[in-house]
Parts: structure tokens; sequence; C-alpha cells
């Protein structure tokens, strides 16, 4: 038997930076595949920290009423966690509440990417004590991350040695790509002067 259905019309997966917006467009059509106006379609926030957005306020589920052309549109506020996917489901029922349109529920998924480069963070690796001349135990590590605490991967983090004698990596400035988790590393070997040292990022 033939019944009312719904589609979407954006990318049901999609990757933006934290808190981006992205529009999620669905299609309502009746039994013969005309568009059809009028008919409520619910979207609803069901993992991530996100928020849709409807005439400037913000909303955890909401309906919207098909237009003339039978397209249901909503705006979709990212949330600002890389580590968690963000999950958004849609859905619409017969007048009567009782059965799911054809179609229905689906989900739009969005991959939160880290925004620009905000700050960089010590790990590991300060206030070490070595003999001159020796490489210290542990390497220096750093993470960069962006302002909301995301890590940022394979951006390059400048390390530069000004202690009298001092290298890093065998180098007195030396350039490391952070890995995937916003990590970059080096290791450090002392100078020929013994004392408190302070080695820089730049």
């Amino acid at each position: 038997m033939l019944r009312k259905k719904i589609l979407p019309l954006s990318a049901t997966t999609f990757s933006k930076e934290a808190a981006s917006i992205q529009q999620l467009s669905v299609l309502v059509m009746d039994r013969w595949d005309n568009a059809k106006s009028g008919h409520d379609v619910y979207f609803s926030v069901e993992q991530g920290n996100g928020t849709l957005i409807e005439q400037n306020s913000n909303y955890q589920i909401k309906s919207i009423a098909a237009d003339d052309s039978g397209r249901a549109l909503i705006l979709y506020k990212l949330g600002t966690n890389s580590s968690v996917l963000n999950r958004i489901k849609c859905w619409a029922k017969t007048p009567d509440g009782l059965t799911e349109l054809g179609g229905s529920p689906f989900w739009f998924e969005a991959t939160v990417l880290a925004d620009e480069p905000a700050a960089i963070v010590k790990v590991s690796g300060a206030n070490q004590s070595g003999r001159v001349m020796h490489t210290l135990p542990d390497s220096f590590l750093v993470q960069i991350r962006d302002k909301f605490q995301n890590p940022i991967a394979q951006k390059s983090v400048r390390f530069g040695a000004k202690s009298h004698g001092s290298t890093i990596n065998g180098q007195s400035m030396v350039s490391v790509q952070a890995n995937y988790s916003g990590k970059a590393g080096v290791i450090f070997t002392l100078g020929d002067r013994a004392g408190q040292l302070s080695d820089t990022l730049v």
C-alpha cells in the first residue's frame, strides 16, 4: 500500500569545524510522489552537544512544517567536541500519530573537525635534570589545541634551543609535525654548562 514518505535532500553525513552551521533539508511527498506541504517533520539532537536553530532560537528537538515545495528546513550548529560524533534524528508520522511515514526515521551524522590552532600546551618533559652533554631521559612533548580544547593534527611546531651548546633532535632549532593526537615531541640534549636551563617553543 502506497503512503506518504520523507527523504533527505541534504547530505546525511558531513564534516565541519566545531560550532559551525549546517542546513538540514527534508522533502515530504504524498503517496504519488508529489511534494506535500504543511506536514510536520521532527528533528532531534540524539548525540553530541550541538543545537538546532530556528528563527534565532536553540532547540534539542523541533518540528518544522513542510513549505509549499514540500521541504522542511532547519539549521544545525555542530557541537564543540571533535571526539564525539553528532547525530540528529529526523522523522515524521501520519496525522493520527500512529504510523511512521515511509523512509522515517533516518539520521544525519556530523563529524566535528577541530577549529584553528589557539594554544600549545605542555604535556610532558618539563622540570627534568641531567648531566652536561647528555640527553634527558624523557622527550619534550606538547599538544596543539583549538579554542575548544580539541587536538589539532598535522600542524608544525618549532622548537628552539636557547641554552649554550644544547640541542633539540641534534639541532639548535627544529620543526616537528604534530601527530593525529595533535602532539609533537623532541629529544633534548644538554649543553656544556651546568645550572638551570630554559628552552622554548617558537
